[in-house]
């Protein structure tokens, strides 16, 4: 048998040396022999019988006896042959069946067996114990399981014990963990007992298999598990993150230093920002807050979108901080299909073994957080949309309760601001009570200004877009600006060098300007740095859906104003486009400024965003949609002087105040004015008229028809009609909400006397 074999030998029921004996006989020896001795013992028994019976006996006599000794002699030596052969036929039987066993023993591919006796003194030890325990069989058999692992230091009574367990139950089991060049090794044994036929116990066999592997699997699948139920919880991505990155570093073989980070991606900038870390020092977190695409082994990961990996640093270790030390990485990239999501970094012990097992559960992890960050992203994005699309409702009930009350409100202070008007006309200069009505003309003019704001927050007023170039309208501001702000406040203007065309009503542009460097220099008490900034950007689809932004794709002008005062908190950013709502002392402010500034630039197609943060100032970017590069701004037209006439008016204005106030302005002035009260009696009235009106004044929101709608009617009957729409606010005279149809002519409520007189005349003059 080979040195694995077993020391025992072939059963017998003759003692072991006559046995050894008997095996080592030549049987053509034997044969010489027994003849030789058959002779020897004729001789022995017949010469003492030949000279005891000489002269007594016959000759025949002593033949027989010479026979009789031989056939004895040879008897007894056949019987020693018969033996001989039987043994060698059980022996060779023995040597085979060993052999047989043996080869089965020693064809396990993964089960360590050895057999000792009571003493566990080895008697046998197959190749797998070789590789498992790292022992060879020729230096353990022999010697007791105590002289093998006197390294190990195995505590006597752990064989106690195992013998009183095999006695009585049949066998003890352990699991071990065991040192190895490539790490720990778990190992899971069963001892069992030999018993001889008469129940007798006469040794051990043990059998031991390396479950380190099997042990790996089944973390590896409870770990994917836990990542799935992680996805179904109602977490946020970073809680999923953070308990994803605890459970891979608690795997001991896999991260033996416990650190390491999830980086996502920013798109935009082609980085990888840290999302979440454990172990890492201040300096390691301060190189490593953002890693550029191709940069150290992370952003290598990411620009390969293939996994990295390091046993130690080398030149591509490129992020060093202080009290750096050896270590290795593996970096996994995070892909939804060819989309990168993020790296997921786990730091090794230096010199760390690749194995393609680690690769693999890795790279599983990667995937499934890759289904968690995408099905986060989704649901965000239905929130994010359900709480814009909440907001923009809200804004815009608020915006036509404003609209509404501003309406109501302008018609009133229409009779207020016209009938003071009229009165002061007709006082004379040294009247005592004129000062009275000046109060009263311009507490009104006060109340009509705070009811355009709210109708620009609302959208519901007139704007008059016209071309206008950025750029032009920031520098023809500035020197304003610089006395608005004070001598405290640094104030830079950085400008496109393109020139920068839209479509806009220059006066809005300028009064939202004008707000927001205002609060910029209420946000600066101590001084700060004031900034203007112009630019273009393209809006791709792509960025509107990875932003998750409202703003529609194309080419836009960017108006940048930031400050680097106090800030706001989120809170505040929720809420700074509600009207009345301010952060200001009471008395200090409207609460209007901002909702304002969101109205224009809502009504002018454009978006608005705001970057802040407690204490670290302020950004808000406006993004108006660019015209043509060959339009031109207009001229402003100059305005007709103020003068009466002749013609006659037919006016249409339900509200009874405004009707009579603007039937005593134009009588005064000498023109003829045929009242309406809604739609349907003005046009009765102008079929009647039809030849006599020059012109319609009407009023765009009355009952039965609308202005419009009269307008349309009417027109339709005399093409060449003049007509001036006069609205607290309007909502249907036009296709695009608040904007004036080429050619048509509006003037809006309160009017003074003086404007309604200079605009009905310049429709009458108009060819």
């Amino acid at each position: 048998m080979s040195s694995t074999g077993s020391e025992y030998g072939s059963a017998s029921f003759l003692p072991a040396g006559i046995v050894n004996f008997l095996k080592s006989v030549n049987i053509l020896h034997l044969l010489w022999v027994s003849v030789l001795l058959s002779e020897v013992l004729t001789a022995i028994i017949v010469a003492p019988l030949s000279v005891y019976f000489r002269g007594r006996v016959t000759s025949d006599y002593m033949i027989t006896g010479a026979v009789t000794a031989f056939i004895v002699s040879f008897i007894v030596c056949s019987v020693i042959i018969y033996l001989v052969l039987i043994i060698r036929k059980v022996d060779a039987s023995m040597q085979e069946k060993a052999i047989y066993l043996d080869n089965i023993l020693r064809s396990s591919t993964d089960m360590a067996i050895a057999a000792t006796d009571t003493d566990f003194r080895i008697k046998y030890y197959n190749p797998i114990a070789e590789r498992i325990f790292g022992y060879r069989a020729e230096d353990v058999i022999g010697k007791t399981v105590m002289e093998m692992h006197t390294k190990e230091k195995v505590d006597p009574s752990r064989f106690e014990k195992a013998i009183e367990t095999v006695k009585t139950r049949g066998a003890y089991t352990y699991t071990v963990e065991k040192k190895s060049e490539e790490g720990p090794r778990i190992i899971d044994s069963r001892v069992s007992g030999i018993w001889d036929e008469g129940g007798k116990l006469i040794g051990f066999v043990l059998m031991s298999r390396d479950i380190t592997e099997l042990r790996r699997n089944y973390q590896i699948q409870e770990v994917i598990n836990s990542v799935l139920e992680l996805g179904l919880e109602p977490l946020s991505l970073q809680e999923i993150l953070e308990r994803i990155l605890d459970t891979i570093i608690s795997i001991p073989w896999l991260s033996s230093n416990s650190k390491g980070a999830i980086f996502l991606v920013d798109e935009d900038r082609d980085v990888l920002k840290i999302k979440v870390h454990r172990g890492f020092s201040m300096p390691q977190l301060s190189q490593c807050a953002e890693i550029p695409y191709g940069r150290c082994i992370c952003g290598r990961a990411a620009l390969s979108r293939t996994v990295q990996f390091v046993n130690n640093l080398d030149e591509r270790h490129e992020t060093r901080y202080e009290g750096i030390k050896p270590h290795g990485h593996y970096c996994v990239p995070i892909l939804s299909g060819e989309r990168l999501l993020g790296v997921i970094n786990l730091e090794l012990e230096a010199g760390h073994i690749y194995k393609q097992q680690e690769i693999d559960f890795l790279t599983a992890i990667a995937n499934t957080l890759a289904m968690i960050i995408q099905h986060r992203m989704v649901e965000e994005e239905k929130e994010l949309l359900q709480a814009q699309f909440l907001q923009s409702q809200k804004m815009e009930a608020i915006g036509h309760l404003a609209g509404g009350i501003a309406h109501d409100f302008n018609n009133i202070l229409t009779a207020i601001i016209g009938y003071s008007t009229l009165l002061q006309q007709k006082m004379k200069e040294d009247d005592p009570m004129r000062s009275m009505v000046n109060s009263v003309i311009s507490s009104a003019e006060r109340a009509a200004n705070l009811t355009q704001e709210l109708l620009a927050f609302s959208r519901k007023q007139i704007i008059n877009p016209k071309p206008v170039e950025i750029n032009d309208l920031v520098k023809d501001m500035e020197k304003l600006l610089l006395r608005l702000i004070g001598e405290d406040i640094e104030f830079r203007t950085i400008l496109s060098e393109q020139q920068l065309w839209v479509v806009a009503d220059r006066g809005q542009l300028e009064q939202v300007i004008m707000n927001l460097i205002t609060n910029a220099r209420d946000a600066m008490p101590g001084g700060g740095i004031l900034s203007i900034e112009t630019a273009t950007v393209e809006i791709t689809r792509r960025q509107i859906d990875e932003q998750r932004d409202v703003i529609r794709p194309g080419r836009y002008a960017v108006i940048s104003i930031s400050d680097t005062g106090t800030g706001m908190d989120e809170e505040t950013k929720e809420h700074i486009f509600e009207p009345f709502y301010t952060t200001k002392d009471v008395g200090k402010g409207t609460g209007l400024g901002l909702s304002v500034v969101y109205g224009i630039v809502k009504q002018h197609n454009g978006h608005i965003k705001v970057y802040s943060e407690k204490g670290h100032g302020t950004t808000f970017r406006i993004y108006l949609p660019l015209g043509k590069a060959d339009i031109k701004e207009e001229k402003t037209e100059q305005r007709v002087e103020l003068r009466g006439g002749t013609e006659t008016v037919l006016l249409a204005e339900d509200e009874s105040a405004v009707r009579e106030l603007i039937k005593t302005v134009l009588t005064e002035r000498g023109y003829e004015v045929i009242e309406a009260v809604d739609g349907r009696d003005a046009i009765e009235k102008f079929t009647v008229n039809r030849d006599r009106i020059n012109l319609m004044i009407l009023d765009v929101v009355m009952p039965e028809k609308s202005g419009r709608e009269v307008y349309e009617e009417i027109k339709r009957i005399r093409p060449d009609i003049k007509v001036l729409f006069t609205s607290g606010y309007t909502s249907n005279i036009i296709q695009q909400k608040g904007v004036l149809d080429e050619g048509i002519n509006f003037i809006s409520k309160p009017v003074s006397p003086d404007e309604l007189l200079i605009k009905v005349r310049e429709v009458l003059e108009e060819r």
